[in-house]
């Protein structure tokens, strides 16, 4: 019984020891295991250990030695992307559009260890200064929209992402985020404000299309005066050539019978002149001549006396007035 109760003493020792081994190797594998890290490219690691902050980011490569039971964090310095789907905006005339717009930020590294004590982990951080920030300041922008409607120009679009930007920037740059742009996706006006949109637009068109008939309309009233002036112009045309063919043809005419009259002026002193050259002896002489044919040609025949132009068996007679 003594043997038995010395060898438990010893017995004990060793499982103790053993189990002090065991915890030594545990601790030193775990400690080797986590001795290094490794950052990937496009991002940076903050450490902490025991409640305590790291004031170095661990830029991308491999690090050993390290702290074994250090716990780290990881920040992206590659674009970030904060979306906000569907986002209610109320304007100054009691409606609320839906709003879906998406804000590109840029990280800088180096300030990683402040963004970890301030800010939290990066989804807390993003959500912190960006996300909340932003929602914010929209809602804040929509107070001074008149209407809803107003958020589809592009002037008041231009001064929503100026805001956005200026509101951000001021607050989240001491933490290491720089927007990089700013974009408005998609505007939903209420359903009022859509039928009235859809009104307008049909009503618009319905003036254009009426401005479109007025103007062909004048196109054709003005072709139709160019026309009816081509016409006048070219009836006044014809009208002229027609005065100008009746004034050649009465000229032609004119010259024509003063050409007759002429002639016959120049034939009646032709006929003048003839008469003062035939003396009564010539009529005479003629008429003997005349006498003597008949009577050569007299076969005992009816005489027959025909007055004429010529004087074959025809009897010339002296018609002027006696001297």
């Amino acid at each position: 019984m003594q043997m038995m109760k010395a060898a438990n003493p010893v017995k004990l020792k060793s499982v103790i020891k053993l189990m002090i081994a065991a915890v030594i190797l545990l601790v030193a594998g775990v400690a080797t295991f986590n001795s290094y890290t490794i950052v990937q490219d496009g991002s940076v690691k903050v450490g902490t250990f025991l409640g305590k902050v790291d004031p170095v980011a661990y830029d991308a490569g491999l690090h050993f030695p390290i702290n074994p039971f250090m716990t780290f964090d990881t920040y992206s310095t590659k674009d970030i992307r904060v979306s906000l789907k569907e986002l209610r905006v109320p304007s100054q005339d009691k409606l609320k559009s839906i709003v879906d717009i998406t804000v590109m930020l840029q990280f800088d590294g180096a300030k990683a260890p402040i963004l970890r004590i301030n800010g939290g982990t990066e989804s807390e951080a993003l959500d912190k200064y960006v996300r909340q920030k932003l929602i914010s300041t929209i809602l804040e922008f929509g107070k001074d929209v008149a209407n809803a409607q107003d958020l589809y120009t592009a002037d008041t679009q231009r001064k929503l992402q100026d805001s956005i930007r200026d509101a951000i920037q001021g607050y989240a740059s001491p933490y290491g985020y720089t927007i990089k742009e700013i974009m408005i996706q998609d505007i939903t006006l209420p359903e009022v404000v859509q039928e009235q949109v859809v009104n307008t637009k049909m009503r618009q068109e319905q003036i254009n299309q009426a401005k479109a008939e007025a103007e062909k309309e004048r196109e054709l009233a003005q072709k139709k005066v160019v026309i009816a002036q081509a016409e006048r112009e070219s009836a006044e045309q014809q009208a002229l050539a027609r005065e100008r063919n009746a004034q050649a043809s009465s000229y032609a005419m004119r010259q024509e019978a003063d050409a007759r009259l002429y002639a016959a002026q120049k034939e009646s002193e032709a006929n003048a002149a003839l008469q003062k050259t035939i003396t009564r002896e010539m009529i005479n002489w003629k008429q003997l001549e005349i006498e003597q044919i008949k009577a050569g040609k007299y076969k005992g025949e009816v005489p027959n006396i025909v007055v004429g132009a010529d004087y074959d068996g025809k009897m010339i007679m002296d018609m002027r007035p006696q001297q």
